[in-house]
């Protein structure tokens, strides 16, 4: 079994025999998909420095892009009883997710304790409190701004959509709505503070439908900038780009200069890793994806303005992309790049040229297609036509 697999079906083979041998996996003596369903049920550790228990959209729906990627993946590796397992799991968990964590506005957490798992001491509520079953430091029925965590990473790498399309759309506009808040003048916070007075920010988890758990999870009134770009990223992908800046100019405005320092926004300390996901905005606006499979570029830029410009890279190379209205120009600045296909919003090309010299194309509905291509540190491949 290749090292990949085995890290994945980890979720629902556990580990077996090595917990003899590495007595840290005591930690984890059920799997987190015990039952094979696609959906994470089992004790699982968090970024908010506690455990979920039971089924959540933010774990699952890492896992179902986990599964979806490793079934594309075995599939070219030509594994195709693999792959289809791997699928077959996918579709079953995102049913699953859609039929029991949805609420009609948003994921919620279905909080429970499966066969085998022992609640720790410290988890355990002395009374059953509203929305944590007795267990402290869960979210229950709240909004989580990170349930859609794993559908941001599929649309960063071109996997598509891991649920329904129209749920996912409405959770996100939801998470807005809920979480974010225009001024947190009279907002109650008894966490670490990184937005205060009238500014504004995506707090972390919301009760909307009430039921807030006497004990909820830990930092969940805070706002967190690397989240806040997560949410802002997925907003732009699903179309709503206004929305999306908001969040950002919140973030942005907390960090002038005057009030905190621009270039160290605070999480745990200063220069926090969680804030690298701004990166996801320069995807998320220029719609750009790069298959290394199909040798194939993509820019669908989400920002009327043109000309518009943006960097790219990609395993063999970077460079800048420029489309205005008639013209389109793919340049490359370090490295090689093979390209049979670029995907470009247009109307009409006209013509292709690589450094002045033309170049046979061939137009499909969504770009051009090359016979074989490649450029070289310095190579410019200019478009004409009418672009969007």
């Amino acid at each position: 079994m290749a090292t990949g697999q085995g890290s994945l079906e980890f979720a629902w083979k556990g580990v077996g025999e090595l917990v003899h041998t590495y007595p840290w996996m005591k930690n984890c003596p059920v799997p987190w998909d015990p039952y094979k369903q696609g959906v994470l049920r089992g004790d699982q550790h968090n970024t908010y420095d506690c455990n979920f228990f039971g089924m959540n959209m933010m774990t699952s729906s890492l896992y179902l892009g986990a599964l979806k990627a490793c079934a594309e993946i075995t599939e070219y590796l030509n594994e195709p009883e693999t792959a289809r397992e791997y699928q077959s799991l996918y579709e079953n968990g995102r049913a699953l997710c859609d039929s029991l964590l949805w609420n009609g506005e948003y994921y919620i957490q279905r909080v429970e304790v499966i066969d085998g798992v022992t609640v720790p001491e410290k988890y355990r509520n002395p009374q059953d409190a509203p929305g944590g079953a007795g267990i402290k430091y869960q979210y229950g029925d709240g909004c989580l701004s990170d349930q859609l965590l794993g559908q941001y990473l599929a649309y960063i790498t071109g996997l598509g959509m891991l649920t329904d399309s129209l749920n996912v759309r409405t959770a996100l506009n939801s998470i807005y709505t809920y979480n974010f808040q225009e001024t947190f003048t009279h907002f109650e916070n008894v966490q670490r503070v990184y937005a205060l007075n009238k500014e504004s920010g995506l707090t972390i988890c919301s009760w909307p439908k009430g039921n807030r758990p006497d004990i909820p999870f830990p930092y969940a009134d805070e706002v967190w900038s690397g989240i806040e770009y997560q949410v802002a990223a997925s907003l732009i992908y699903a179309g709503e780009v206004e929305k999306g800046l908001q969040l950002v100019d919140a973030v942005r405005g907390r960090y002038r200069g005057y009030n905190r320092d621009p270039f160290a926004e605070i999480e745990s300390g200063r220069y926090y890793a969680r804030s690298l996901s701004a990166w996801a905005l320069l995807t998320a606006l220029s719609g750009y994806q790069y298959d290394a499979v199909q040798s194939r570029l993509t820019f669908h830029p989400r920002l009327a303005a043109r000309p518009f410009h943006c960097f790219w890279s990609c395993a063999g190379g970077w460079g800048s992309m420029m489309l205005g209205s008639r013209n389109a120009v793919l340049s490359l600045q370090h490295g090689i790049l093979d390209l049979r296909e670029l995907q470009l919003p247009f109307s009409s090309i006209d013509a292709v040229a690589l450094n002045g010299q033309p170049v046979e194309f061939h137009k499909t509905e969504t770009g051009i297609q090359f016979a074989s291509l490649s450029l070289s540190a310095g190579d410019s491949l200019r478009m004409t036509g009418m672009f969007e």
